[in-house]
């Protein structure tokens, strides 16, 4: 823009003198030439007059040497009577001479050519006398050239200055008309309509600024649209625990989220991810073959069961790429794992009672059991079923946590009591299996379900008073803000018994579904083995931290700390 008006400027300008400086010196040319024909007029005029007052000849004879004029005069047939300057009798005849032929015809003419005789420019005027001769005068042009080129070069110089001087002046002007388009940016950013210097010097630029400024502002808020949205996916995709990456027709890494990246063990940083072929990123050939194929697998890496599957994007006109979702299905196999050990458990488990209680029955049936055999069977009978039936309702229970949601249901329940209502149901099975039970402690209310805490206090003093041995201890436990764990752990509910205790090969399965550490003694006790599958799943729901500490022959000792929702009841 600057460097168009510059030369627009410019050129108008350098233009404008030149065209002066050629009509002046053409004007000044032909003022020139009128001066001179005017001059030569008069002087024929003087010459004339002084002719008719005079002896011709001796005047004539007088005008020898008159200095830059030259005087001739010439007859009706155009032969040279008379010359200033030259020889009459080296003259030829005049009357082909343009000036004179001309004042033959007209009474006088003008003319600028070159002499024959002298071969040089002169200025011609020649007017007819009455008695038919012609009388001629003429000048050289030497000094009205010399004047001219004189003036030619300095009206020349003096155009050179002012095109230099115009140049300048553009240059200045240009600047000038355009430092407010300049400050364009600035003004429509300006919130004070008194320093917009754009609109104040050129007020046909408002529409312009307005329309601008309009756009401006809009541009600005979908920026920021597009910028939050693309925060906000972005953010998705790297929380994602899905692995997510896109690639080119080229299977270069577009983008690749945190989950992928640390799924598929890549050797390099995921910065340096983009750009980079599939094959430099995630050296697992399979995986590589699989993404070239656009296919689905399933895989293990470092112990976890992965699942890949890969989709090729297309446009409605063209394949623009692929799409890969990788899954970690480790924790689902481990579902499926347990779901099918569990299905297996309790098959065998009710299994065993059904075949003692269909053994019985049928030989009571057949009558091969008579008198006291009878009441023996129907005891078994009795027993196999209490113990099937507690199976059940324990099978039942553990169904029942794991479909509730966290926190349903939950109320204030006094913990103390609770266990203390636990401790006299369980009083009978103590004596009977010479254990002495014992609570400690401080009233506290813990916000929970109370069926579900009753479950879990009873199970772990039962299962306390079970593997105990005859004149042991269980020593129940409620501490308020126990030492040692942090500030969020504001009670503690801890069993502690003097029984056979759990090696320590046992103590991290103790809690999974079905898992005995002493099968035979387990079902001598009448034990499910879920009890304390029960006690973990309760704990879980409560947001409680499960510790166990045993020592094979001396004890075992279990610790339920409550978090948060636990608040003292003084």
């Amino acid at each position: 823009m600057e460097r168009r008006i510059f030369f627009s400027l410019f050129l108008t300008g350098a233009l404008s003198i030149v065209l002066t400086v050629a009509v002046s010196l053409t004007i000044f040319h032909i003022c020139i030439d009128r001066q001179v024909y005017d001059e030569l007029e008069s002087s024929t005029e003087i010459i004339t007059a002084a002719l008719e007052m005079t002896d011709s000849d001796k005047y004539m004879q007088s005008l020898e040497g008159i200095g830059d004029y030259r005087v001739t005069l010439i007859d009706s047939d155009g032969a040279v009577v008379f010359d200033t300057n030259a020889d009459v009798s080296e003259l030829d005849v005049h009357s082909d001479r343009p000036e004179i032929a001309e004042a033959i015809q007209n009474g006088e003419a003008s003319w600028r050519r070159a002499s024959k005789t002298f071969g040089r420019e002169q200025y011609y005027y020649a007017r007819r006398l009455d008695d038919g001769y012609i009388i001629r005068i003429s000048m050289f042009d030497t000094e009205i050239s010399q004047l001219f080129v004189g003036v030619v070069l300095l009206t020349v110089i003096m155009a050179v200055l002012l095109i230099i001087a115009a140049a300048f002046l553009s240059s200045r002007l240009t600047v000038r008309i355009t430092a407010p388009v300049r400050s364009l940016a600035a003004d429509i950013e300006c919130s004070d309509p008194s320093e917009e210097k754009l609109v104040n010097i050129y007020p046909e630029f408002v529409p312009l600024v307005n329309k601008i400024r309009g756009q401006s502002e809009e541009i600005k808020h979908q920026l920021a649209r597009v910028e939050k949205e693309k925060n906000r996916l972005s953010t998705i995709i790297n929380n994602m625990d899905e692995g997510l990456f896109m690639l080119d027709n080229e299977l270069r890494i577009i983008m690749v989220n945190e989950s992928a990246f640390r799924l598929l063990k890549s050797p390099l940083t995921l910065s340096e991810c983009t750009g980079k072929r599939v094959h430099e990123v995630f050296p697992d050939s399979e995986v590589c073959a699989c993404i070239e194929r656009a296919d689905s697998m399933q895989f293990m890496l470092d112990g976890r069961h992965l699942q890949l599957h890969v989709n090729h994007v297309v446009t409605s006109v063209e394949m623009v790429g692929r799409i890969g979702l990788i899954l970690d299905i480790t924790e689902r196999r481990e579902i499926e794992h347990i779901k099918q050990e569990f299905t297996a458990n309790v098959s065998h488990e009710l299994k065993t009672p059904l075949t003692s209680i269909s053994g019985y029955a049928e030989l009571i049936e057949s009558g091969m059991a008579s008198g006291e055999d009878v009441t023996l069977f129907a005891g078994r009978i009795h027993r196999e079923s209490a113990r099937m039936l507690t199976l059940i309702s324990d099978i039942i229970k553990l169904s029942q946590l794991d479909e509730e949601s966290d926190g349903e249901g939950f109320e204030p329940v006094e913990l103390y009591s609770l266990c203390r209502e636990c401790m006299d149901v369980l009083e009978f099975s103590a004596e009977n299996h010479d254990v002495t039970l014992s609570l400690t402690g401080e009233p506290c209310e813990l916000l929970g379900s109370a069926s579900e805490l009753e479950e879990l206090v009873y199970n772990l003093i039962d299962n306390a008073i079970r593997y105990n041995r005859p004149n042991g201890r269980v020593d129940v436990k409620i501490e308020l803000n126990p030492i040692g764990y942090s500030s969020g752990a504001v009670a503690m509910l801890s069993v502690a018994d003097t029984g056979i205790g759990i090696a320590n090969e046992h103590t991290s399965r103790v809690f999974e579904r079905f898992y005995r550490v002493d099968k035979s003694r387990s079902k001598a006790t009448g034990g499910t083995g879920l009890g304390l599958a029960i006690v973990k799943h309760v704990a879980e729901r409560h947001g409680a931290k499960l510790e166990l500490d045993s020592e094979l022959g001396k004890g075992t000792t279990v610790r339920i700390i409550f978090y948060d929702n636990v608040s003292e009841n003084l």
